[in-house]
């Protein structure tokens, strides 16, 4: 279980103290970067691309991060998902990227039929995971990529395995509404989002 940025820790982390930091990449970067490979179409050198980029806009924007109106990991994670959405508008040779990118500026929002219709199937995926809030896609990849239980995601996101099982509940719901439309049947979750990836995440240097 990731211990919570409490206001001492975040006024460390604004302090720019090296061993907070180290802390806090140790404990988040993994789990950062399994979110991140998944959204990159499991390029895993964009991936560590991306990750680092995250930390980057971290440490500038660290300042505006207040404890007491929300949790660390979720902040962080909203800023990947920005980083990953600026990584597909750099993708200009990948098909639709226009559209795509049209698509993501809508952040959580779900992405219209017509700009899902005109991208392959695990581009859908992609899109999908990333129109859903972060904590909603983290928790299906943790479940149905990694393989992890309900216990283990309830200790790593810090919430009771009954409240897990509710948000993996929904989060089911909402990304079947999204490739319903563009999958001829979706008989399991685990078939639409399962695919090999061995991650080693590249933990970043501390900044000082």
């Amino acid at each position: 279980m990731t211990s919570d940025v409490n206001s001492a820790i975040a006024q460390r982390l604004k302090d720019r103290d090296k061993s907070a930091w180290n802390v806090v990449s140790s404990e988040h970067t993994r789990d950062l970067f399994g979110f991140v490979v998944r959204l990159v179409g499991f390029d895993q050198s964009a991936a560590d691309d991306v990750v680092q980029e995250v930390w980057l806009e971290c440490l500038k924007r660290i300042q505006h991060f207040d404890p007491l109106r929300g949790e660390f990991r979720g902040w962080l994670f909203e800023i990947a998902r920005r980083r990953v959405a600026a990584f597909w508008r750099r993708r200009a040779s990948v098909p639709c990227c226009e559209d795509l990118n049209d698509g993501l500026a809508m952040g959580s929002q779900m992405l219209p039929t017509e700009i899902l219709d005109r991208l392959d199937r695990s581009a859908i995926v992609r899109a999908a995971l990333l129109a859903m809030t972060p904590e909603r896609s983290r928790v299906l990849a943790a479940k149905y990529l990694d393989d992890q239980s309900v216990a283990q995601i309830a200790a790593a996101e810090g919430k009771s395995v009954k409240a897990i099982e509710s948000l993996l509940t929904r989060a089911r719901d909402e990304l079947r509404a999204l490739l319903g439309p563009h999958f001829d049947s979706i008989t399991s979750d685990d078939a639409v989002l399962r695919r090999p990836c061995s991650i080693h995440p590249s933990v970043p240097e501390a900044q000082s």
